[in-house]
């Protein structure tokens, strides 16, 4: 019988982590060493992003300042899972202790660090395609996606440069479409008899296909029976004064709803080059009341900027431009009528830069028993603790399992999601 050990215990609990999560797989997670180098540990981090400029014509110097901008990621309370063991069961082979003890516990974990991690990139993140309610039943839709983020200047290519992040039901039906480009070789026909597009044949159209049951669902707001316009020009910066609601209406919109402003097209962030195909993507950040006269003021996710090297509109919207809301206007198809209060799945198209977290070693009592320790995965960064307890009457051990994990959407516009149902 193999005997139990923090090191067993922690190796088996992390490599049960590392095969059940997907998403934290493909997040960056660079900052770990912003905390163990750092003599004072705190909760925040800056992290710095990219910085963009103004390309100069001619011999004379155009100096510009350096406009560097920072955004804090906050680690919160741990994520665990708890078991009440007695002596018996600790004395159980460590096969029977992996599927009866660790499996559970690991699996609950990782599936709330995963389902966090889905909706902090739904909720931060403002580019997606698709009709929501309605799964993509063509590639055109996921190829769509990586237009957007090629437009946004995120990288290109295979090799893990790009990810894309399906539920069960994404998945069936992107692989029905895909039949007709098939070829009869042994990875299409493998591809083809599995009937999925994820696992390790997952190479398709530009980014690798993932499996990931924790995506996000959003709740649309009750939006308008009229149609929603911009309540004022020239307006820049994280809100928005809207107007068209219905009067005095609470949650018309809801935060990770997305709009798009007339007028304002997408631009892409190093060439500066305007899409008149499409129009740029705002999130709404919290929940939009409106007033006694159907007005509202929103706050955005990100800011809307003109005329800087952070520009990502090619236009700042006019007075009564229309406001499309998740692609839709009030008369359009389906309409505002056909997505108010629907909830439906995202799946998530992103570049690893996309989502970054950190995860910092958790304290372990000096007084911990010998079955208590910590360990850290090089390859995915997320540190582990394992803290066993007595109760010395009842025989009873406490054995907690605990990991740190913050996570924020560092560069929004290097991910886009794709509406589902």
């Amino acid at each position: 019988m193999a005997l139990l050990t923090s090191d067993v215990i922690l190796d088996e609990a992390m490599e049960r982590y590392a095969t059940q999560s997907v998403i934290m797989q493909l997040a960056d997670g660079r900052y770990d060493k912003q905390w163990s180098t750092s003599p004072t540990k705190g909760d925040t981090i800056a992290i710095r992003l990219p910085v963009y400029a103004s390309a100069r014509r001619g011999e004379r110097a155009n100096p510009q300042a350096i406009d560097e901008r920072l955004v804090n990621l906050v680690i919160p309370p741990a994520y665990g899972s708890d078991s009440l063991l007695t002596d018996r069961q600790l004395a159980m082979e460590l096969t029977d202790f992996k599927s009866q003890v660790l499996e559970p516990h690991i699996d609950s974990i990782s599936s709330a660090v995963a389902k966090a991690a889905c909706s902090t990139v739904s909720l931060g993140v403002s580019q997606f395609v698709g009709v929501p309610g309605v799964t993509p039943t063509s590639l055109d839709t996921y190829q769509s996606a990586h237009t957007i983020l090629t437009q946004s200047g995120t990288p290109a290519g295979l090799g893990g440069v790009r990810s894309m992040l399906v539920d069960a039901n994404m998945d069936q039906y992107a692989a029905a479409a895909g039949r007709t480009f098939y070829n009869p070789t042994a990875e299409i026909s493998e591809r083809y008899r599995t009937g999925s597009m994820a696992g390790k044949l997952g190479d398709f159209g530009g980014a690798t296909w993932y499996m990931e049951q924790a995506l996000y669902q959003q709740i649309i707001g009750s939006l308008s029976t009229s149609q929603i316009q911009v309540n004022g020009a020239n307006q820049s910066g994280n809100s928005i004064n809207l107007k068209g609601f219905v009067a005095s209406q609470n949650g018309v919109l809801n935060p990770g709803d997305k709009l798009q402003f007339f007028g304002s097209q997408q631009v892409h962030p190093v060439l500066q080059t305007v899409y008149a195909n499409t129009m740029s993507f705002f999130t709404v950040a919290q929940t939009v009341n409106s007033d006694s006269s159907g007005h509202a003021a929103v706050l955005l996710t990100e800011a809307i900027e003109f005329g800087t090297p952070y520009a990502n509109v090619s236009a700042l919207a006019a007075d009564s431009a229309n406001v499309y809301v998740w692609g839709q206007l009030l008369g359009g198809n389906p309409g505002y009528a056909g997505i108010a209060n629907l909830v439906f799945t995202t799946g998530i198209l992103m570049h690893k830069s996309a989502l970054v977290y950190a995860s910092p070693d958790l304290d372990l009592p000096s007084n911990a028993d010998k079955l208590s320790g910590r360990t850290r995965s090089k390859e995915m960064k997320i540190a582990m603790r394992v803290w066993r307890d007595a109760d010395i009457m009842s025989g009873e051990r406490i054995t907690r399992l605990d990991i740190l994990c913050g996570h924020l959407v560092g560069q929004p516009r290097k991910a886009c999601l794709i509406c589902s149902m």
